[in-house]
């Protein structure tokens, strides 16, 4: 009776040893799942839309993370413009900032006119003057707070730029005090157009621009929403 006790005993020992590894393993698996849904689920939250300052949010962009979840809006009721080309110019009144070089501003506004063509070709975007006339009617004006533009959806299609407190740069690459000029307007663009902000930091329609940075490249976010809107 005793001996058959022992034998008892020591199976059921032997069966701690073997089963206890993989125990151990499966919590391990089921604690990496967990941590790989938790980095999902924390993407591209958005903060007031102004000049911002660099975070461990902002800086790269979200380089190298997939791109599943659709973040971008549109305005309500969804408003576009319906005939093309769709044309753009400064009003009459409109007074670059001191310090400008007014070729420098034309062709800063014109590149990002032209990074959304390519994206959507039937906007063949077009300048005329007076600006006044134009679809999209571009102004630097003074704008108060820590705002640098507004854009407007269509039919409106105002945009305004600030001439008052923002340090522009139309060089290849602004200074830490200085907002990327092409960047911002880029922006603007994408809501003079329809787009809402996005909370994908990486994206141009983001709804804040890091000083001494650049975004001139649409990030996927931006082209899945102007393509889905002009569909």
């Amino acid at each position: 009776m005793a001996a058959k006790f022992v034998y008892k005993l020591l199976g059921t020992f032997l069966m701690f040893l073997v089963l206890q590894p993989f125990v151990t393993a499966s919590k391990t698996l089921k604690l990496a799942s967990l941590q790989i849904i938790e980095q999902g689920q924390h993407r591209g939250y958005g903060v007031p839309d102004a000049v911002g300052q660099p975070s461990s949010n902002d800086t790269g962009g979200r380089r190298g993370m997939f791109h599943l979840v659709d973040n971008y809006k549109f305005f309500n009721e969804t408003p576009k413009w319906k005939n093309f080309p769709v044309t753009y110019g400064f009003v009459s009144n409109s007074r670059i900032p001191v310090g400008l070089d007014s070729r420098a501003v034309n062709d800063s506004v014109a590149a990002a006119f032209k990074v959304w063509e390519a994206v959507v070709p039937k906007f063949a975007f077009k300048k005329v003057e007076p600006g006044e006339t134009a679809n999209i009617k571009i102004t630097f004006t003074k704008i108060n707070g820590t705002y640098y533009g507004f854009g407007y959806a269509p039919p409106n299609g105002t945009l305004q730029l600030d001439n008052d407190h923002t340090n522009w740069s139309t060089g290849s690459a602004p200074a830490r005090n200085q907002l990327d000029l092409q960047s911002g307007v880029m922006h603007e663009i994408g809501q003079t157009l329809g787009l809402d902000h996005s909370t994908d930091h990486s994206a141009v329609m983001y709804d804040t621009l890091i000083r001494g940075t650049t975004k001139r490249v649409l990030a996927p976010d931006d082209k899945d929403g102007i393509t889905k809107l002009y569909a």
